[in-house]
């Protein structure tokens, strides 16, 4: 019996050792491989603009300028190991058209790079200041190599608000809060492509197919005046006319005045 027990301890001890030795083995050979790949100097950068599709803020010329400093940091040709991947993503995501970046060494040299570009919603404009505001509530600058197809806002320059390129009054996040909205509906993000805001704060709104001027009064209360507007649309206009009335006010609550 004692021969036995001993018998099944050794085998325990041959296979825990056998499993050992397996995981010392995968571990010096991934570790030989890890080695051998940082050993390998990087021989291509490939770019991946996930929605650059849609956006063009920036292309693969763009982003390679950003990493390498317009060339004069090349890491081609340079050891992988000595490549700072967190270095390399925290320069992509200083530029303000870079929403998010990743980077990873890929295999035979390559190092892979993922950034994605913010979703603008609306571009504000006031006296000689333009700039975007996206899905975040965050803003960018406008710029000439690209132009988002959003909504404009023009703000009069009498006006306090968009003084700056941040939104840090209450009622600023309230417009964003209304861009928001407009941005994810299925009507209105086709039909409304205008927002005009003057020094008291009161709104037109400007729509992409019919001609009337929309009175829309302050920002509050946003989305009951824009059931009323969705009212005008669907059940006034089709009966009247699409070009009946030059101007609709929607801006009193439980009223929808035409002119």
């Amino acid at each position: 019996m004692e021969r036995f027990k001993a018998l099944n301890i050794n085998n325990d001890i041959a296979t825990k050792l056998k499993g050992l030795f397996a995981v010392l083995m995968i571990g010096g050979m991934l570790s030989f491989a890890d080695s051998r790949q940082n050993n390998k100097l990087c021989k291509e950068v490939v770019i991946d603009i996930q929605n650059g599709g849609e956006y063009k803020f920036v292309d693969e010329q763009t982003v390679k300028d950003i990493l390498t400093e317009r060339g004069r940091e090349s890491f081609l040709d340079k050891k992988m190991s000595e490549i700072d991947l967190k270095y390399l993503e925290k320069k992509l995501k200083k530029d303000q058209f870079v929403k998010e970046a990743q980077l990873f060494k890929g295999l035979d040299g390559i190092v892979m790079v993922k950034v994605k570009q913010p979703v603008p919603i609306a571009r504000v404009i006031k006296g000689f200041r333009s700039f975007y505001i996206d899905k975040e509530g965050n803003t960018f600058s406008f710029t000439r190599r690209f132009t988002a197809k959003v909504p404009i806002v023009t703000v009069d320059e009498g006006s306090p608000l968009f003084s700056n390129d941040s939104l840090r009054l209450t009622e600023e996040q309230e417009i964003y809060g209304l861009l928001n909205y407009v941005s994810e509906h299925e009507f209105f993000s086709k039909q409304l492509v205008q927002f005009d805001i003057n020094k008291h704060g009161e709104i037109q709104l400007y729509p992409q197919i019919t001609k009337q001027v929309i009175a829309f009064g302050d920002v509050s209360n946003y989305k009951e005046k824009l059931k009323r507007l969705l009212i005008f649309y669907k059940r006034v206009l089709p009966v009247k006319g699409w070009n009946a009335y030059a101007k609709v006010n929607i801006q009193y609550k439980d009223q929808i005045i035409c002119e």
